[in-house]
């Protein structure tokens, strides 16, 4: 979730992403670059600015989802802000997307980089014998998906 408040942008941390590459950077280097695309645009959002990772809990409060709040927010103060055309969008012919064939299905996806594997621990063993099981990959993609997505 992003929101923009008094000049600041917020992002709130959540599980999956945890970059502990990227706060790192924040507390060495707190000024930051921002290139954005938006789908079917042919412009680029370009955002400079400081940057600090915040905790407090009435500004976590703010970004709570499904009672769960984020260990942290980023506060991004931006002092540029530009939308700039790009050639290299504009060439690549992007938009409008393709559609993606009906028959990708990213828990089989999973599942055949995993029975693929050559490795021979004892992990790397249970875990194509689970992913072997019918419709297993599949169940845990939608368990993980709900319980872990905030």
């Amino acid at each position: 979730m992003i929101q923009e408040e008094y000049g600041f942008i917020y992002l709130a941390d959540r599980p999956g992403n945890r970059r502990i590459d990227n706060f790192r950077n924040i507390l060495e280097q707190p000024k930051i670059s921002i290139f954005a695309i938006v789908s079917g645009c042919k412009d680029i959002l370009a955002l400079r600015g400081t940057a600090e990772l915040c905790t407090g809990k009435h500004l976590l409060q703010r970004f709570k989802v499904q009672n769960k709040e984020p260990m942290l927010v980023t506060k991004i103060n931006p002092n540029s802000l530009q939308i700039r055309s790009s050639m290299a969008l504009t060439k690549s012919a992007l938009w409008p997307p393709q559609i993606a064939p009906k028959d990708l299905i990213p828990s089989e996806i999973f599942k055949s980089h995993i029975q693929q594997s050559n490795a021979r621990s004892i992990q790397a063993k249970i875990a194509r014998a689970a992913v072997s099981l019918p419709g297993a990959m599949k169940k845990g993609l939608e368990i993980d998906y709900k319980k872990n997505m905030y």
